[in-house]
């Protein structure tokens, strides 16, 4: 026999007698065995020294007794027999009755209706050979092809089977509808007034809005509260959140101003941007255009390429023409039908010609183009010939 190093005891170490209040010892302070303890916090801080393989601890808050296993680590809960149905072990897996019956009168909810359902007694009459047909049958079991059938069989809820996922799916092209993506709408679509036909903003080379075969082209939104039209691709029209019309490009705002600008990105020198108006003459014909030029160089134009003597180009302010530009060259200012009594030149309706600056020319051969005229403090000066000036003296009266 192997020794133990401890302290010998000459006899058991039991209380005094069954009044004493002093127990043999206390569960806590030995090692192993059987415990309880408060919460799992107390049971998992048993030291490593009390701790023995199999020792049985029962915490108080869950009711459950804990077995520590061989690890000395975990904890697992101990049980004596079955406490559920899927903890009890053996148990059969079907239960198959004894043979029996049951008369109508035992089962509670048999119905008059199940009753009246239930086969006809077999009678040597109602029988013929091959197949029983419907008709000796009465109208409570009938097939569904029945004729004498006259109440609608009114289907249970089965709109699952018809989902994408099921059994009796229904799709777009099997009840005539367009797709979620894709497809073709070959009729017209209408919506309520108060309803809104939303689409992505889109881009120039990627139009919201577009066409077959020619996806580049289409209107678009390139921001919020505006509204564009490209072609291959590039920006051509453009109207803003003020209202201001872009043709072909991007302009410059002022602040107060409104714009429509025609914007020509072509660098050739001989380009230009132009605005053309046209109207159908009183015939019927089409007009020919009048046109407003602004060319690279700097030039700008007023063009009205209508030759009828009647012909004009005016300027007015409010209702009233102040200057018309007439088929025969006249410039009439504030004479509507201007005309003088030969070639071209300048109508006045008004009592007053000012030139606002004196000029002096050096002398009579001083440069000068034929028809100017100029002043000073003393003389009247008109070039009468290229290079060639005459002087008229004036005086105060």
């Amino acid at each position: 026999m192997s020794s133990i190093k401890g302290t010998n005891v000459l006899a058991p170490v039991v209380p005094f007698d069954t009044t004493d209040s002093h127990a043999s010892h206390e569960a806590r302070y030995g090692r192993g065995g059987y415990r309880s303890v408060a919460d799992l916090t107390e049971r998992d801080a048993i030291p490593a020294l009390r701790r023995e393989a199999g020792m049985l601890v029962c915490v108080l808050t869950d009711g459950k007794v804990w077995r520590l296993g061989d690890n000395l680590t975990t904890w697992s809960e101990f049980k004596l027999g079955a406490s559920t149905w899927d903890e009890l072990s053996g148990k059969p897996t079907t239960f198959t009755p004894t043979s029996h019956n049951h008369t109508a009168s035992q089962i509670t909810d048999f119905s008059s209706a199940v009753a009246a359902a239930a086969p006809p007694t077999t009678d040597a009459s109602l029988l013929t050979s091959g197949t029983l047909s419907a008709s000796r049958l009465p109208a409570s079991a009938v097939l569904t092809s029945d004729g004498r059938l006259s109440d609608a069989r009114t289907p249970t809820s089965h709109a699952a089977s018809h989902a994408t996922s099921g059994g009796d799916a229904i799709t777009a092209a099997s009840i005539g509808a367009v797709p979620s993506a894709g497809g073709t709408l070959t009729g017209d679509l209408t919506h309520a007034a108060t309803q809104t036909f939303v689409s992505a903003l889109g881009s120039a080379a990627s139009p919201a809005y577009t066409f077959t075969g020619d996806t580049n082209t289409g209107v678009y939104s390139p921001s919020a509260d505006q509204w564009a039209v490209s072609t291959g691709g590039v920006k051509r029209l453009r109207v803003d959140h003020l209202g201001d019309v872009y043709v072909g490009g991007e302009g410059n705002l002022t602040s107060g101003l409104r714009y429509l600008d025609v914007i020509n990105m072509d660098t050739a020198s001989s380009s230009g941007s132009i605005v053309r108006l046209i109207t159908l003459n009183r015939d019927g014909t089409a007009g020919t255009p009048a046109l407003l030029v602004k060319y690279k160089n700097g030039q700008f134009s007023i063009w009205n390429g209508e030759t009828a003597p009647e012909a004009f180009t005016s300027f007015t302010v409010g209702l009233s023409e102040i200057m018309r530009l007439a088929s025969t060259g006249v410039v009439g200012v504030g004479a509507n039908v201007p005309a003088l009594s030969s070639g071209v030149g300048i109508h006045c309706a008004g009592s007053t010609f000012r030139l606002g600056t004196a000029r002096t020319p050096a002398n009579s051969t001083a440069t000068g183009n034929t028809g100017e005229i100029c002043w000073d403090s003393s003389y009247m000066y008109v070039c009468v010939a290229t290079n060639t000036w005459r002087r008229i003296l004036h005086s105060t009266w």
